[in-house]
């Protein structure tokens, strides 16, 4: 027996990163409680591909000056953080007879390994929304370096971790029957390194996606509908569903950038790279090794 799980605040789909398919007609039996079931008008997926960058120069330089005690920074600058994502765009249109307002919930669902012995298989729900992209919450960075900055009225730069608005992307202004969500497929192995956790803050600081890690043998979803009298409408085929590998590129310090990407083998890998320089180290730190 499957453990469940509902997610109302972060929602992940998984596809081709070439592929995309829409079709109407709802031919699955609904679930009958109470009333007449909500209908499933059409099912539109989506998965551009799409590439965000970022300047995390003050980040970095705050993280190296005052996190770890080195008087250096990316040289010559600025640090951009590059990165090639696969964006899943999902829509369903939804009606039901009583009233828009007769549906409680859309959602999608797919399984994963189950994280103990007792549950072999988990379902996550992840709720698609029809708000104008007007609820918002709030998701940590996922890298060290403290990357919401300012200069204070002494001109000392301060940085704190960030918490960034992460929203459903339903066009404005909702209220129309179109449920929709985006979200990121990430490259599992980037969340090991330096450069993938900056990448993964960049896709949620410019799309406002969560993010979902990428798995070779993808994702299958299944899309239901619930009204508030407990009618159940499932759409009749699931999508299985594999990204493509994330991509990223760094600029701005070739020494830093090859740290970022692999600190655990930094001396065989980035020995004699110019960069990481300053006051403390005016050689360049790749230099010193």
């Amino acid at each position: 027996m499957p453990g469940r799980f509902v997610l109302t605040g972060v929602v992940s789909f998984a596809l081709l990163a070439s592929a995309s398919c829409s079709k109407t007609a709802n031919t699955s039996p609904p679930t009958e409680l109470f009333g007449d079931p909500p209908v499933i008008e059409q099912v539109n997926f989506q998965t551009p591909p799409v590439t965000v960058s970022c300047d995390f120069t003050e980040a970095v330089d705050n993280y190296l000056q005052v996190g770890l005690g080195a008087d250096i920074s990316a040289t010559p600058g600025p640090l951009v953080v590059t990165t090639t994502v696969t964006q899943v765009q999902l829509a369903v249109k939804v009606s039901d007879p009583q009233s828009l307002d007769d549906i409680l919930t859309v959602s999608a669902s797919y399984l994963t390994d189950g994280s103990s012995e007792a549950a072999a298989k988990e379902e996550t729900s992840m709720i698609l929304l029809d708000d104008g992209s007007s609820f918002k919450f709030s998701a940590l960075q996922a890298s060290e370096a403290p990357e919401d900055c300012h200069t204070d009225m002494g001109g000392t730069l301060q940085c704190q971790l960030a918490h960034y608005q992460l929203v459903s992307n339903d066009p404005a202004p909702g209220g129309d029957g179109q449920y929709t969500r985006t979200v990121t497929i990430y490259g599992q192995t980037l969340n090991t390194t330096l450069l993938g956790k900056l990448g993964k803050d960049c896709v949620a600081m410019i799309l406002h996606d969560a993010v979902i890690n990428s798995r070779p043998e993808g994702y299958t979803f299944k899309i239901e509908v619930t009204d508030k009298e407990g009618n159940l409408t499932a759409w009749p085929e699931q999508q299985s569903v594999i990204a493509p590998d994330t991509e990223q590129d760094c600029t701005g310090d070739p020494c830093l950038c090859c740290y970022l990407k692999d600190s655990s083998d930094y001396e065989a890998k980035c020995s004699g790279l110019p960069g990481m320089a300053g006051p403390g180290l005016p050689e360049g730190f790749c230099m010193t090794f």
